[in-house]
């Protein structure tokens, strides 16, 4: 199965979320569920990450547009994680392909 890479995130809102609470468990190459949720009353584009049952945080709103629209219609995305940190900022980062 060929991927495409659409482009490459850092998760955003982590700090209000699961991500602090479970980083250390989380790997290079692990699979995050992408989430789009119309229904958010912050921003009707938001893209929720997931990482197993545990929601990690978002896309952030200024390349979140894109990934929301094809994720509304059905395009099959998926999210691999590239880059875990967990000193002091505490982040993942993951790119998003097009299967």
């Amino acid at each position: 199965m060929k991927q495409i890479v659409l482009d490459n995130f850092a998760v955003v809102g982590g700090q209000y979320q699961a991500l602090h609470d479970v980083i250390s468990e989380i790997h290079e190459n692990d699979l995050l569920e992408l989430k789009a949720t119309p229904e958010n009353p912050h921003d009707e584009y938001t893209v929720e990450v997931w990482w197993n049952e545990y929601q990690l945080g978002f896309i952030s709103r200024t390349k979140n547009v894109v990934i929301h629209n094809l994720l509304a219609n059905d395009v099959p995305l998926i999210g691999i994680v590239s880059q875990v940190n967990t000193e002091y900022s505490k982040q993942v980062y993951f790119g998003i392909f097009l299967s």
